[in-house]
């Protein structure tokens, strides 16, 4: 699915988590809207710096996420362009002792048609 700009456009992102005993948790997935940066300045520092960023928020609550935080999309070199959102899993989602941020990323495609993420 291709959408004009990645700032304002609603996803589905799903995780599956590895070896995560006794959590209960082994994947989950939620819906998340990736919000336009409404700080002008904040747009200009990303713009010099050749990234977007925004908040992110979700569409609907999910037990597993506690708290969303932002979403990034730069270029990381030969391998082009890339997105990625942080949100702060629930307690008792990861193992302990492997803190609660969740970075999820996939590489971003330009077209015609807009962006989509692979």
């Amino acid at each position: 699915t291709s959408v004009p700009e990645l700032a304002g456009s609603t996803w589905r992102f799903a995780c599956r988590l590895d070896d995560v005993e006794g959590s209960g948790t082994t994947a989950f997935d939620f819906v998340a809207t990736l919000e336009r940066e409404a700080d002008p300045a904040l747009v200009e520092d990303d713009k010099r710096r050749g990234r977007e960023v925004g908040p992110v928020s979700l569409v609907e609550p999910t037990p597993v996420i506690d708290r969303v935080f932002g979403w990034l999309s730069e270029d990381d070199g030969p391998d082009g362009e890339f997105a990625r959102i942080n949100v702060k899993a629930a307690d008792g989602v990861l193992r302990p002792g492997d803190g609660n941020d969740i970075y999820l990323q996939a590489r971003l495609k330009r077209d015609a048609d807009g962006v989509r993420l692979d």
